[in-house]
C-alpha cells in the first residue's frame, strides 16, 4: 500500500513537471505550485482513489497537471461542506 501512495505522489509531481514543460513557465512561484502542490494533489487523488474507487494512477498524472486548481476546488468543496453541518 505504501508503494502505491508513493507512486501516486510521483505521478502528481510528473504531472506538474509536464505542465511546466508545456507552458514553459519557470518562475519560482510556478515551479513551487506545479511540483510541490501537484505532488500533494497526487496524494489527495490517492485518497479519492482508495475511498471512492476512482480510476487508476493515470488520473493522478492528470490531477498533477491541474494540481493547483484541483487543490483549490477540494478545499473549497470541503469548506462549504463544513459550513452546512
Amino acid at each position: 500500500m505504501q508503494d502505491e501512495v508513493v507512486l501516486f505522489i510521483v505521478h502528481g509531481f510528473l504531472g506538474g513537471i509536464l505542465w511546466l514543460l508545456i507552458h514553459w513557465q519557470w518562475t519560482k512561484k510556478a515551479v513551487v505550485q506545479h511540483t510541490i502542490v501537484s505532488a500533494i494533489a497526487g496524494y489527495l487523488y490517492w485518497l479519492l482513489h482508495n475511498e471512492y474507487n476512482f480510476p487508476n494512477g493515470l488520473m493522478s498524472i492528470i490531477s498533477g497537471y491541474f494540481g493547483v486548481d484541483f487543490i483549490k476546488q477540494v478545499v473549497e468543496l470541503f469548506g462549504k461542506a463544513k459550513r452546512y453541518r
